[in-house]
């Protein structure tokens, strides 16, 4: 079967054709646009510097694809040049590299001013880039750029920025610097910022691991699965509650009176004490009600704390059932209209 469709052979095959197939990334480009700026120092100033750019593998995501880049100093004409991986032992190799933006930049000495990539660089998780930004105008006040303070110049989520090396010739890949020898300055880092994007994936069965503990505890938790050791719901779970009658009221956190309220629990009248049921949702509507969810819907959740399925599936229930009463409304509000017409 088609990840996605029913799993259970107990359930009939109608009821397997009627779940459509959870899709494992977004359908749209990218998500938002990201900006980061690394610490400045203002250490030195000249003509370029190299340095790698690397997607992280933490977070639940398809790609990352970056858009721009921001620098300041005098400026003047700006290359930019790609090449994949790393930048690593490639600097004297002009070949490899290859040119996704040239232009004339007025001097920006205060505030970063952006190099627009021609086309997107799209890393996916582990990938990296080498990255060259270079000026052609003389003197050694071109690009600003520090010394190198720590093995990572940025880390976020998403990405880290890399230490590299800085030039000092005017002209790219020269191998003469700007006293006539040596053109080429190691532990520098990049001064600036990065603007880019990102596309998630959706929580499936193949990918679901990639997903942060939180998130894969609240899954396992709704489907009735052990989390910790512990048995977290099933079908047939039952949760007693004990509580009294107080003036036709339920005691503030017991199971309401009425039943179809609150999370969907029902009482039971048994030697004194009250049990309630929780209305369990069949596993493929839960996984498909997770597919939609974004990876951090569950962060902030105590994972040293057993969690209780209970309430969660109830909570699902409860959303599906107020779905299918607006979607009953709207069908009579329709055939009344039709009736009058």
């Amino acid at each position: 079967r088609k990840e996605g469709m029913c799993e259970s052979k107990s359930e009939s095959d109608v009821q397997c054709a009627r779940m459509p197939q959870l899709l494992s990334s977004a359908t749209y480009s990218t998500k938002g646009s990201y900006t980061v700026d690394t610490r400045d120092h203002e250490d030195h100033t000249f003509s370029g510097i190299m340095f790698d750019i690397r997607a992280r593998t933490s977070m639940p995501i398809s790609y990352v694809e970056i858009h721009s880049l921001w620098v300041r100093g005098m400026l003047g004409e700006i290359r930019v040049y790609t090449t994949p991986n790393s930048h690593h032992r490639r600097h004297d190799e002009p070949e490899r590299w290859t040119l996704v933006h040239h232009k004339t930049h007025p001097q920006s000495n205060q505030v970063v001013s952006p190099l627009h990539l021609d086309r997107p660089l799209v890393l996916k998780p582990g990938e990296g880039v080498g990255l060259y930004i270079h000026s052609s105008l003389p003197g050694d006040q071109a690009i600003v750029y520090n010394d190198q303070r720590s093995p990572v110049t940025h880390l976020d989520d998403f990405i880290q920025i890399l230490p590299g090396r800085a030039h000092t010739s005017r002209h790219p890949f020269d191998q003469r610097g700007y006293w006539g020898y040596g053109a080429w300055r190691p532990r520098r880092e990049f001064v600036g910022r990065v603007e880019y994007g990102v596309k998630f994936l959706l929580w499936n069965a193949l990918n679901g691991k990639l997903f942060p503990q939180p998130f894969q505890a609240a899954v396992k938790a709704a489907l009735g699965v052990k989390v910790e050791g512990k048995e977290q719901g099933s079908q047939r779970s039952i949760l007693k509650h004990k509580s009294k009658r107080h003036k036709g009221k339920w005691h503030k956190g017991k199971a309401k009176r009425h039943k179809g309220k609150g999370l969907g629990l029902k009482r039971e009248d048994m030697a004194g004490k009250t049990r309630a049921r929780v209305n369990h949702l069949p596993p493929e509507i839960v996984k498909y009600i997770f597919n939609f969810c974004p990876w951090y819907w569950f962060e902030g959740v105590h994972l040293e704390e057993p969690v209780n399925s209970g309430p969660i599936r109830s909570f699902l229930g409860s959303l599906v059932r107020r779905a299918s009463h607006l979607h009953s409304s709207a069908r009579e509000v329709s055939a009344k209209k039709c009736l009058i017409s």
